[in-house]
């Protein structure tokens, strides 16, 4: 073992969940075979996924940031 499998074994753990594949293979195989792993986690059989937020979250946070921002406004002079 050395310092870089330990180094590219959460590297391919990471870059396997984004191409949809098992994450604790890949990281036990990136920890045994370091450099490797990561050369062939990087061929994509799958596109890569970017993760999206459901609708309802991204109202609730928008919500709360609209709230965030007029906290401070009391009267229409505050807007001045």
């Amino acid at each position: 073992m050395s310092w870089w499998n330990l180094a590219i074994a959460p590297v391919s753990g990471i870059l396997a969940l984004a191409y949809g594949r098992r994450i604790w293979f890949w990281f036990a195989f990136g920890f045994f075979f370091g450099l490797w792993s990561f050369l062939i986690v990087l061929l994509p059989k799958k596109e890569l996924k970017i993760p999206t937020l459901p609708n309802w979250l991204l109202v609730l946070w928008g919500n709360r940031q609209i709230a965030r921002i007029m906290r401070p406004i009391r009267d229409p002079s505050d807007l001045i």
